[in-house]
This record gives structure tokens, C-alpha cells and sequence, in this order.
């Protein structure tokens, strides 16, 4: 009997703990606005990419240039 509360306590305390940690870390991600420079920086990442694409010469124009 005192294996099982000892395992339940322990399983409430893991269970505080992470509740504990989880909060935090919200907390201090909006607190330094990290969530809007992960997405701000996607952004620019999605654009960068994308408009290297499309700003690509073609083969042909790199061939008549020669």
C-alpha cells in the first residue's frame, strides 16, 4: 500500500511540475514576443525563397548573352 501512494505521489509531482514548466514557458515567450519573431521571420524566410524562385533567369537567356 505504501508503494502506491508513494507512486501516486509521484505522479502528481511529475504532473505539478511540467503544469509549473508549461505556464512558464508561455510566460516568458510572450513576454519577449518569441512567437512573433518565429512567425515574422517564417515570413521572410517563405518570401526570400519564393522570390529567389521567380527572380531566376532561365537557361536560355544565360545561353543568348554568350
Amino acid at each position: 500500500m505504501e508503494f502506491l501512494t508513494s507512486t501516486i505521489a509521484l505522479i502528481v509531482a511529475v504532473a505539478v511540475i511540467m503544469a509549473i514548466f508549461l505556464i512558464a514557458r508561455h510566460f516568458v515567450l510572450w513576454y519577449f514576443r518569441i512567437n512573433e519573431a518565429i512567425e515574422l521571420l517564417d515570413a521572410i524566410r517563405t518570401a526570400v525563397v519564393f522570390g529567389n524562385q521567380q527572380n531566376q533567369p532561365d537557361e536560355s537567356k544565360k545561353e543568348n548573352r554568350k
